[in-house]
């Protein structure tokens, strides 16, 4: 019988050991497959997001350049980008502020080729710049964005040259949050004239500037400014860019006519502006005059604040970037027809452009 259960407890120690070891081998294997799930998880994410990011900005690198220009006591490095390409002869958008008045101008590209360049006009109202250089190599300008599909809270991006040897960018990353934002440039206040922006959450550095602002399809939406506001992050919309360097590369310089007045879109007025401002509830066309420049080309015209501007030569207004756009085709000193609505009355009036 002693030894019955001798026997008996010696079989249950091995049992008992080996149900240990089974589970010791249990909580290995666990461990294992919770590791194995946390690092695919967390290599999945970072992947990712970095996937979509850098791919974008890889997309556009070779399209910014560095721009040098040396003035008589001082020289400039800057950012730029490729916009347009016609056979060997890249056009260049850089900031205007920095090569106006230059005596040398090269431009140094993603592959470390730097050319000689001519300055063909600027634009200092938009602080753009246009020049014209002929590298070695074929180039590929940057594809064009559309700024009406953009969505308040949508990612963009701001790349440019960090001003360093190893032309590793200079990047920004952030939202829309705000669209056909009102901006002058102190030096055209006196004229009334303003520019409809972009604005993010962008921080714009030094090296920045003359670069781009892409979606994440790796589309240019604009030029940041550095002139518009010392608050925001002010983009010059791409469809002013396209009209300023067209403008440029025909005429040299832009020559802006003015009407001189401050405008508002009357379909973005609610109930109660317009009851305020004496406005008929189902007008909804047409641009609301705030003021008028004094002896500025409507004053004369003897236009008055309080106006809804309708057309120019016949031609419908939509907002204030048509306003512009319209303008755009006439010089100082051109007469234009403008019509009115004052009250209830509709009128056309001749206006001497300033």
């Amino acid at each position: 019988m002693k030894k019955l259960n001798t026997l008996m407890i010696a079989m249950l120690m091995v049992y008992c050991a080996f149900l240990s070891y089974q589970i010791t081998e249990l909580k290995k294997d666990a461990a294992v497959i919770e590791e194995s799930e946390t690092v695919n998880v967390v290599n999945k994410t970072i992947t990712g997001f970095s996937t979509d990011l850098t791919k974008v900005i890889e997309s556009v690198s070779p399209q910014i350049v560095r721009v040098n220009a040396f003035h008589k006591s001082s020289s400039y490095i800057g950012s730029g980008i490729i916009y347009h390409v016609n056979e060997n002869e890249a056009i260049v958008i850089a900031s205007a502020q920095g090569v106006k008045g230059a005596l040398d101008l090269s431009v140094t590209f993603n592959n470390g080729e730097s050319t000689a360049a001519e300055l063909v006009g600027v634009d200092e109202l938009t602080d753009l710049a246009v020049l014209k250089t002929k590298p070695s190599f074929e180039t590929t300008p940057i594809l064009l964005g559309n700024t009406s599909t953009l969505s308040l809270g949508e990612w963009v991006i701001a790349v440019g040259n960090n001003k360093r040897d190893d032309f590793s960018p200079a990047i920004s990353v952030g939202v829309i949050s705000g669209k056909d934002r009102r901006y002058y440039n102190n030096e055209y206040r006196e004229t009334y004239y303003e520019l409809n922006g972009l604005v993010a959450d962008l921080k714009i550095t030094d090296g920045l500037a003359g670069g781009v602002v892409i979606n994440m399809q790796g589309e240019l939406v604009g030029i940041p400014s550095s002139v518009l506001s010392s608050d925001d992050a002010v983009i010059v919309p791409v469809e002013e860019v396209v009209e300023v360097v067209r403008l440029i590369l025909e005429h040299g310089e832009i020559v802006r006519p003015v009407l001189g007045i401050s405008t508002q879109k009357v379909s973005d007025m609610t109930a109660y502006q317009k009851s305020q401002l004496a406005i008929q509830l189902d007008q909804i066309d047409g641009l609301y005059i705030h003021s008028i420049k004094r002896n500025g080309a409507c004053d004369l015209a003897q236009i008055q604040s309080g106006d809804i501007l309708m057309e120019i030569n016949g031609t419908r207004l939509i907002d204030y970037n048509s306003l512009r756009s319209i303008l755009y085709a006439f010089k100082p000193q051109d007469t234009v027809e403008l019509t009115i609505i004052r009250g209830a009355e509709t009128m056309k009036v001749m206006v001497t452009l300033q």
